[in-house]
């Protein structure tokens, strides 16, 4: 008689799975350890199809967020450099509404440098182009909070170069608060140069309002045959804080004035300007209509043998219109100028008070 046939030998059903298991293991551990090489090479390829070349390395990477640097454009010369970044995000699981996903919260960019071309029609923002693109077509409130701290901003080219240092915030897309000071710069257009010491510049939003000024040290600009000094400038602006339409004021102030060209000279002037209209601003574009009124003062002026003291000239402006697109501007408008002084020749002395001069089709 035939011996029975052993019985089949049964495996419990964990140890089927176990090989599976060690497998998921094993890459989970390494999918663990090498989270901040996977997470910077999805961001590198995501911004390779928005057209902007990057360098990535993370640092740290949890469930709410990131401590990198990041550095894109050109890798020679880059755009944007950012020394350390912390980013702070929720994960939206398949069951949110939106789906699954990753939204930022937060970003604060510390010891970041821009540095982009100055050109004939203002910065080249080629560079970063497709990104700011990118961030003009979200809805509003998608962007994060931005945060810059210590950072600084070049611009460099034939017509000069511009800095300026310091920290601002973002908040909804919309500017909250800067803190900055504008390096000593130089500028040229054309036959024109302006020099500038440079000063600080600060912005804080109230509500819907974003109120900034600018404080600058001595400025001077030459131009064929002329040369104009002031000892400070000063422009204070109260703006909508948001891309759209509203009402805007500008006021300039400058003191030390001295004017030289040719057989003309002036000095100990004084000079301010208020004007006041709507702003419309969308991407790359600016539109303002209003009016503008000031006074410029001069303890002396001089033309040859005749000499004029006590010298101050009002003016009024009307239907003005100011456009900047792509680098290009156009002021169109009308205005008068009432003059008076007190002039002494080599005829004598006179004192013109209430002169007054049309000025038709600014443009």
């Amino acid at each position: 008689m035939p011996a029975p046939a052993p019985a089949a030998i049964r495996r419990p059903p964990w140890r089927l799975a176990l090989p599976v298991i060690i497998v998921l293991a094993f890459g989970a551990i390494f999918v663990f350890a090498e989270r901040g090489p996977i997470a910077a090479s999805l961001a590198r390829n995501w911004l390779a199809r928005l057209g902007v070349p990057a360098r990535i390395s993370v640092r740290r990477l949890s469930l709410t967020g990131l401590s990198g640097s990041v550095s894109l454009g050109d890798p020679a010369h880059p755009a944007l450099t950012i020394e350390r970044l912390d980013a702070g995000y929720a994960i939206a699981w398949p069951w949110d509404a939106g789906g699954l996903g990753v939204r930022t919260r937060s970003a604060v960019m510390i010891h970041p440098r821009l540095s982009l071309a100055l050109t004939g029609h203002g910065p080249d923002l080629a560079p970063l182009q497709p990104l700011i693109d990118w961030a003009r077509r979200q809805p509003p409130g998608a962007l994060p909070d931005i945060t810059v701290q210590d950072g600084q901003a070049s611009l460099a080219g034939p017509g000069g170069h511009l800095t300026l240092t310091g920290s601002l915030r973002f908040t909804h897309g919309r500017v909250d608060a800067v803190l900055a000071h504008l390096a000593p710069f130089q500028l040229s257009q054309g036959n024109w140069r302006a020099d500038g010491a440079g000063g600080p510049l600060t912005a804080r939003r109230t509500g819907d309002r974003l109120g900034t000024r600018i404080g600058l040290g001595p400025l001077r600009i030459e131009g064929p045959g002329l040369t104009a000094d002031a000892t400070e400038v000063s422009a204070s602006a109260d703006l909508p804080a948001a891309l759209g339409a509203g009402p805007a004021v500008l006021a300039v102030e400058s003191g030390g004035l001295a004017v030289r060209q040719a057989a003309l000279g002036l000095s100990g002037g004084q000079a301010a300007a208020r004007f006041a209209g709507d702003l419309t601003m969308r991407a790359g574009a600016l539109a303002w209509a209003g009016r503008g009124s000031g006074e410029v003062r001069a303890s002396a002026i001089a033309a040859g043998a005749a000499k004029a003291s006590g010298t101050s000239a009002n003016f009024t402006l009307t239907g003005l219109r100011a456009e900047w697109a792509r680098g290009a501007a156009r002021l169109r408008g009308a205005g008068a100028v009432s003059l008076s002084t007190h002039a002494t020749t080599r005829d004598g002395e006179a004192n013109l008070n209430g002169r007054n001069l049309a000025l038709r089709g600014l443009d």
